[in-house]
C-alpha cells in the first residue's frame, strides 16, 4: 500500500491536530508502573498505540456480538494508518483500557465508533509522517506497511518513531482531522476473511459459556415447564447456616418493599415482605461473596472501597473495618459491576491481586479516594430522587382514594411512618411518645406539587407493632 504526501499537506491537512510526542516516556512503562492509560474520547492514545516491533494495538469500547466489527474495525484502522491487517491487535470493551463510545446496539459501531477511531488513526498518521519528514529532509514521503521512505533510499518506521510512546495528540470533534478520501481506500470495501471465522468453525473461540476458573461453579436459571408455574419450595438450609454463622439477620431481612402501578389514572402500591427463603439466599450469597473478597484484599494488603458500620452508623472506608450489622471482619463490594462503579473498582483491585499484579489503585491515590466520593454523592441523590418519587406516588393514592384516617408507628420523637406506604410524616399536636407507638391520625392538607400534607395526631393504639421495619 503507497500513498504519496509532502510535508505541507501533513501539516495543512491536520485540522485541530496538537502534536507533542512524548518521547521521554513509554505508555507500556507507564501502565506497567501502575498509570491510568488514557481514556478520553479527545485523545489518540486512548484509541491506539505503536509498540517497538511496529504492532498496532486499537483500543475499542464496542464489542463484536457476531456482526464481524472485529474485522471491520481493523479494515478502518489498516487502511488509515498504512498498515497491514495481520499487524493490528483489537481490544474490545476493557473498561480499564478502552474509551466510552457508549453501547452497541444496531450499525453505530461503524457509524461513530468506526469514525472515532478513523480520526485518531488519520491524525496519528499525520503526526507521524511530519516527525518523518524532519528525520529525513524532505518533504516527499511514501508510505508502505508502516515504513515512510523518502525517494526509495531513505526510510523510517512507525516503531522508530513512536514505538512504545504516547503520542500525546488532542482531538476536536468539531475540527475533524482531514481522512484519506475513500477513492484511496485499498482495504476498506473490500472483500476481506473475517478474523472470528476460524476459530468459531473449528470449536477454538471461548463464548461466554466456554469460561473456567479453577473451583468454578454454575448457576442455573430453573424455569417451570408449564405456563404459569410458581415455585412452591426452595432449599434455603445454606443460606439459614451462613446467617446463623454470621450471628446476625440477613440484610434487609425486616423490610417492606413498595410497587407502584399507574393504571391510566389510577395508582395501585403492592407491599411485599423482604424475607422470603429466596430473598434469603440471594442475600446471604451476596454477604458470603462481599465478605469473603473484601478480607482476602484486607489480608493482602491491597486498598478498596470498604462499606463498614460501627457505632450503628454506615460509610464508606479505603481500608477494611468490620461491619458490625452484617458480623463480618470486613465487606467490599464486588457482586454488582454493571450496576455500580464501586465494585468495578474492587474487582479490578482483586483481580490484580489473585494475578500476584501491582494493583491499579494506591490506597490514598485521587482516583479511589474519587470514585469512593463520587459514588457516596451519587447514592444520595438517588436515594433523595427516590423518596421523592415514593412521595409523590403515595400521596396520589391517598388523595385518589379519599383517604382522611391512616395509622402509624413512631420512629422517633414525633417522626412517623404511615402503615401500608412508604411514606413518613411529622406529627403534630401529639404527646410524647415512646418509639414503635402505634396512632391514628388525620391526614389534610395534601399538596402533589410541593409533596407535602399535613398529619394530625388523633389517638394512640394499644399493642403496637412496627411492621416496617426499615430505616427512615
Amino acid at each position: 500500500m503507497n500513498i504519496q504526501i509532502s510535508r505541507r499537506d501533513a501539516l495543512l491537512g491536520s485540522g485541530a491536530l496538537i502534536v507533542s510526542f512524548a518521547l521521554a516516556g513509554s505508555s507500556a512503562g507507564a501502565q506497567a508502573q501502575g498509570a491510568a492509560k488514557p481514556l478520553a474520547l479527545t485523545e489518540v492514545d486512548s484509541f491506539l498505540a505503536i509498540d517497538k516491533t511496529g504492532k498496532v494495538t486499537v483500543y475499542s469500547g464496542k464489542v463484536d456480538l457476531g456482526t464481524g466489527i472485529t474485522t471491520a474495525l481493523r479494515q478502518i484502522v489498516a487502511d488509515e494508518l498504512d498498515v497491514p491487517m495481520n499487524r493490528i491487535e483489537l481490544v474490545q470493551g476493557d473498561t480499564l483500557l478502552t474509551p466510552d463510545q457508549g453501547k452497541t446496539w444496531a450499525s453505530v459501531t461503524i457509524q461513530i465508533g468506526g469514525m472515532q477511531l478513523r480520526q485518531a488513526a488519520a491524525a496519528a498518521r499525520q503526526a507521524l509522517l511530519a516527525e518523518a519528514a524532519k528525520k529525513l529532509g524532505t518533504d516527499n514521503l511514501t508510505v508502505a506497511d508502516g515504513v515512510i521512505m523518502a525517494g526509495g533510499r531513505k526510510k523510517v518506521s512507525y516503531a522508530e518513531l513512536i514505538g512504545d510512546k504516547n503520542f500525546s495528540i488532542k482531538l476536536d470533534p468539531k475540527q475533524p482531522v482531514k481522512e484519506k478520501s475513500p477513492k484511496d481506500y485499498k482495504i476498506v470495501g473490500k472483500s476481506t476473511p473475517r478474523v472470528d471465522i476460524p476459530d468459531k468453525v473449528t470449536g477454538r473461540f471461548t463464548y461466554m459459556q466456554d469460561f473456567r476458573v479453577p473451583g468454578m461453579l454454575h448457576g442455573k436459571i430453573c424455569r417451570s415447564s408449564i405456563a404459569h408455574g410458581r415455585i412452591v419450595g426452595i432449599d434455603s438450609s445454606a443460606a439459614l447456616a451462613l446467617e446463623a454463622r454470621r450471628g446476625r439477620p440477613s440484610a434487609g431481612a425486616a423490610f417492606t418493599e413498595y410497587t407502584f402501578h399507574v393504571e391510566g389514572e389510577r395508582v395501585r402500591i403492592v407491599p411485599r415482605k423482604r424475607g422470603a427463603p429466596l430473598d434469603k439466599l440471594v442475600a446471604e450469597m451476596m454477604i458470603l461473596a462481599n465478605s469473603a473478597w473484601g478480607e482476602l484484599l484486607a489480608e493482602r494488603d491491597v486498598a478498596a472501597i470498604y462499606r463498614v458500620q460501627s457505632t450503628g452508623k454506615v460509610r464508606f472506608a479505603v481500608h477494611a473495618e468490620p461491619h458490625e450489622g452484617l458480623g463480618v471482619a470486613a465487606y467490599a463490594w464486588t457482586s454488582s459491576p454493571l450496576r455500580r462503579y464501586v465494585d468495578l473498582v474492587n474487582q479490578w483491585q482483586l483481580v490484580a491481586a489473585l494475578d500476584g499484579r501491582k494493583p491499579p489503585f494506591a490506597r490514598n491515590s485521587d482516583a479511589l479516594l474519587a470514585a469512593l466520593r463520587a459514588f457516596e454523592v451519587t447514592a444520595a441523590r438517588y436515594d433523595e430522587h427516590q423518596r421523592a418519587m415514593e412521595t409523590y406516588w403515595s400521596l396520589r393514592w391517598l388523595d385518589q382514594e379519599k383517604v382522611t384516617t391512616v395509622e402509624a408507628v413512631v420512629l422517633r420523637e414525633n417522626m412517623v411512618r404511615i402503615r401500608g406506604l412508604p411514606l413518613t410524616a411529622r406529627l403534630s399536636a401529639a404527646p410524647t411518645l415512646e418509639p414503635g407507638t402505634s396512632v391514628r391520625a388525620e391526614v389534610t392538607q395534601i399538596d402533589l406539587v410541593d409533596q407535602t400534607f399535613t398529619c394530625v395526631y388523633r389517638e394512640s393504639l394499644q399493642d403496637a407493632v412496627d411492621d416496617a421495619g426499615q430505616k427512615s
